[in-house]
């Protein structure tokens, strides 16, 4: 009897995991083509503003604020890299806005910043042992989509 409610139960499991995984968050839409190939795309995302002057760190760490200043907790950063790779990595800041992805290996990354009701930031963060110690990224989300 046990044997039969465990089956029973897997059998049910499996079918409704196609149903629970986009509730998971599994399913997000990625771009597809274009220079942001494989990065998040935003549902609500109409406005993406590019930082032109990079940001050479020794470390991808730093801090993300809100137009008036407050924290943008919860942003979702994402770096693609090194160079011409389409390795993605991403993290998310925590409540009080920071952020630090830790073993990034050196070389020029592209950079996506999200937050649902902001406009997306974009531009190109250098890492090299090369670069000031006390240099760290700030990213200001500017409101809107």
């Amino acid at each position: 009897m046990q044997v039969v409610r465990s089956r029973t139960s897997l059998r049910f499991a499996l079918l409704c995991l196609p149903l629970l995984i986009p509730s998971f968050g599994f399913a997000q839409d990625h771009i597809q083509t274009g220079e942001l190939k494989g990065f998040t795309r935003s549902p609500e995302e109409h406005i993406i503003n590019r930082i032109d002057t990079p940001f050479a760190v020794r470390e991808v760490k730093g801090t993300a604020l809100l137009g008036d200043g407050e924290p943008a907790a919860g942003m979702l950063l994402e770096l693609r890299g090194p160079n011409d790779a389409m390795s993605i990595l991403s993290t998310k800041t925590k409540p009080t806005g920071e952020f630090h992805l830790k073993h990034v290996r050196p070389g020029n990354y592209l950079f996506k910043a999200t937050l649902p009701g902001f406009q997306s930031v974009v531009g190109t963060i250098i890492v090299s042992p090369k670069a000031t110690g006390s240099q760290v990224i700030t990213i200001q989300m500017k409101p809107g989509v």
